[in-house]
């Protein structure tokens, strides 16, 4: 497996937010099967927050809120 720097978790619904220094955010369900993952706009992530309906992910360059059930794009913000 490969590294990574995981900076921030949140979990809501037995579903887990893991945001890294890359600028990834992963979301796992309680089996442990990657649901989607997303690449910011950022170099660096750094604040995962989740809601039954939303993912919201920090980064360098904004914030930016995902659909959490399938990874839609919401809104970004910088």
């Amino acid at each position: 497996a490969e590294d990574v720097n995981i900076l921030w978790l949140d979990i809501c619904g037995g579903v887990l937010a893991v945001s890294d220094d890359d600028g990834v955010l992963t979301v796992v369900d309680a089996e442990e099967e990657k649901l989607w993952e997303k690449k910011s706009k950022g170099s660096t992530g750094w604040m995962a927050r989740s809601t039954p309906d939303a993912i919201f992910h920090g980064y360098d360059s904004g914030t930016t809120a995902y659909r959490a059930s399938d990874g839609k794009l919401l809104w970004h913000q910088k």
